[in-house]
């Protein structure tokens, strides 16, 4: 079990160290996104700049206006423009990296979501575990009048695991919590202070869950071990009465 336990650890962490450095490498996603909008704001103004003077134009072309106004406002009217252009080119290769990294923030959030799901499982399964083995233990110790010390050290076991485990899971709630508050889609620009607050949390709480599963390693491992000396004393005492036994460990 405790082998078995390991692998799905070292899955867990794989998901979550992943997610970290994904979430690393994208970057401030806050102040792309801020970027994306000041860019657009003064795309859309310089748009509404060379309408009214392309509309201002037609009028002095149907006015009294002189060849040398005109051509002063036709000169204006093409820098407007040709500054517009500019912009409008800029605003189109921002937009190819801000796709891009929109794409990668998605996969940020869904990495982080089956990084959640699969951690509150992992520690889920230590919980169970103990939840039946622990149980297991009184039972065949009491039936089979073995040292109560055996049930005993497995009920410390249990008791030591249920606090990491359940750590585990609130600091995971509590980075996700952190991710939802950064996410500008759901806060705007207030969600801009969030983003290190985040970043520490997601560190931290990697580190502070690594530990968790550790110790719950380490109980399980051991808990195990407390499994095997009540079946060999078992199978002890069975075949002093010609019973079955189980070999299996």
């Amino acid at each position: 079990m405790a082998r078995i336990y390991s692998v799905l650890v070292l899955f867990a962490l794989a998901l979550l160290l992943s997610n970290l450095i994904l979430g690393w490498s994208i970057g401030d996603w806050n102040l792309t996104v801020q970027q994306r909008g000041k860019i657009k704001a003064d795309t859309d103004e310089l748009k509404k700049h060379v309408g009214l003077q392309q509309h201002q134009l037609r009028l002095r072309e149907r006015g009294s206006e002189t060849e040398q106004e005109l051509a002063a406002a036709k000169a204006a009217l093409q820098k407007a423009e040709e500054k517009l252009g500019q912009q409008q080119r800029r605003l189109d290769e921002f937009l190819v990296r801000f796709n891009r990294l929109q794409g990668w923030q998605t996969v940020h959030f869904l990495l982080g979501v089956l990084s959640a799901l699969v951690t509150v499982l992992v520690n889920s399964v230590s919980v169970t575990y103990f939840i039946g083995t622990t149980r297991w233990c009184r039972e065949v110790v009491e039936e089979y009048g073995l040292d109560p010390a055996l049930y005993e050290k497995s009920r410390k076991l249990k008791r030591l695991t249920y606090p990491w485990a359940l750590g585990g899971v609130f600091i995971m709630l509590a980075i996700i919590c952190s991710g939802a508050a950064a996410d500008p889609s759901a806060f705007g620009v207030a969600a801009a202070q969030w983003v290190t607050v985040h970043f520490m949390m997601a560190i931290l709480g990697t580190a502070a869950i690594g530990w968790a599963f550790w110790v719950q390693i380490g109980t399980v491992g051991e808990n195990y071990k407390v499994i095997q000396q009540i079946l060999d004393q078992v199978n002890v005492i069975r075949r002093q009465q010609n019973l079955e036994v189980s070999e299996g460990h």
